[in-house]
């Protein structure tokens, strides 16, 4: 099973609590739960027995030795094939309240939230949409899987105070486009990896563009393009965000189903990176800024 610190910490985030939060419930410094998140100190059992009922989590969930759910291997790695099989079954019979059991489980047992939306989040709605082309979902099932898929990464979302960011990073799609569910996970990589998100979905005026970018020192510009009609448009934007005669233009990043090599992100829509995944994304993220 995953440690101590690694169980606290996740259990902590899917409360949408910060270390301060919970350090001035507990009566002890931010740095005493920094500690126990990096298991470089163990709460006393008194502290245990409170951090547990503050949290409403069991002990034996924090210390590791509850039994293990289905969608954890012997190893204590979550299993992401898994957890995708046993979400999306859930989904399908329409029960919300075992597909927020089975992700809740998940995070309990040491799931990472950039692993989840690469490996089980986004492939779900990407399976999704294809048995909806197919002819085998309705789209009123389509609806209510993208809904739930929402509020369960809304329920994982990370919280950061406005001390911990690195960057700043803006999130748009081009005019026409359906799939902002995409944003939205790309916002949660983004917070994990702490930076600030500013989330303006789809059809957003260049104007705005450019008054966000000076008033907020944006680094990045990530695009996401789903539909393949809507890759002219996403050059016109990049064309104009690069036009706009500003002190600092940002980087911009584009990536999304309809994008599908570099060489058509850098040389026809004009793009610094493309990513081909949310795990590329990631890389780029923590490799380029």
């Amino acid at each position: 099973m995953s440690d101590f610190g690694t169980r606290l910490k996740n259990i902590r985030k899917l409360k949408k609590m910060t270390q301060k939060e919970l350090a001035e419930m507990l009566n002890v410094t931010q740095s005493t739960i920094a500690n126990y998140e990096s298991n470089l100190r163990f709460p006393g059992e008194a502290n245990l027995k409170e951090i547990s009922d503050l949290l409403h989590i069991s002990s034996d969930y924090l210390l590791g030795i509850a039994e293990e759910t289905k969608t954890v291997k012997a190893t204590g790695v979550v299993d992401l094939m898994k957890l995708k099989e046993d979400l999306l079954e859930a989904l399908l019979k329409s029960d919300e309240s075992l597909a927020t059991k089975i992700v809740i489980e998940s995070y309990v047992n040491g799931a990472v939230t950039h692993e989840v939306i690469d490996q089980v989040f986004h492939p779900i709605m990407v399976e999704t949409g294809r048995l909806w082309e197919t002819g085998k979902l309705d789209i009123s099932q389509e609806h209510f899987i993208s809904d739930v898929v929402e509020r369960l990464i809304s329920l994982i979302g990370i919280q950061m105070s406005t001390d911990d960011f690195k960057h700043t990073v803006m999130l748009i799609s081009p005019s026409g486009e359906e799939h902002v569910l995409v944003l939205k996970m790309m916002k949660e990589i983004f917070l994990e990896e702490g930076w600030r998100v500013f989330n303006l979905g789809k059809s957003i005026p260049v104007a705005s563009i450019a008054f966000l970018i000076e008033k907020e020192d944006i680094d990045l510009i990530a695009i996401s393009i789903t539909g393949k009609n809507n890759l002219n448009g996403a050059e016109h934007l990049i064309s104009a965000i690069r036009n706009l005669g500003i002190f600092k233009i940002p980087k911009i990043m584009v990536g999304g189903q309809a994008v599908e090599s570099e060489v058509q992100a850098k040389v026809f829509l004009g793009a610094d990176y493309y990513a081909s995944s949310f795990s590329e994304m990631r890389k780029i993220a923590l490799e380029q800024f």
